[in-house]
């Protein structure tokens, strides 16, 4: 693939099969339970979905921090109070972005709660991969 003069090799049926198994095999089997009789509404009813998706997201600030802190980081003390300042201020501005696209949008407070929740999960995992290049 020559785009800007360079070239590389992209193993493209690994990709496909990564994905496949990683996200589209979930889904279909998640589909297939949910829409046949295996298993019933009632018995999903009771499965604790809130839990599992917080715990997924534990799991993957928990590892995205190990696989950081594994590497021998060439940071001093300033510069990680200087990034997490700069995170800091990245989420508060973030929120209040947030605020303020609801507040135009004429959204009632518990969606502008929901909103400003969503917003900030995202970017709190962004910090330490930045801080490992």
């Amino acid at each position: 693939m020559k785009v800007t003069g360079g070239s590389a090799n992209v193993p493209i049926a690994s990709i496909f099969s990564k994905l496949f198994v990683t996200v589209v095999l979930p889904l279909a089997l998640g589909q297939i339970a949910k829409y046949s009789s295996i298993i019933s509404s009632s018995t999903l009813k009771r499965i604790p979905f809130s839990t599992f998706r917080s715990l997924i997201l534990l799991m993957i600030i928990y590892t995205t921090f190990c696989s950081t802190f594994m590497k021998e980081l060439q940071i001093t003390g300033g510069f990680f109070l200087g990034l997490a300042a700069v995170l800091l201020m990245q989420q508060i501005c973030n929120m209040f972005f947030v605020k303020a696209i609801c507040k135009s949008q004429k959204m009632t407070r518990s969606d502008t709660v929901a909103a400003m929740f969503c917003a900030v999960h995202k970017s709190l995992t962004l910090g330490m991969p930045i801080a490992g290049r």
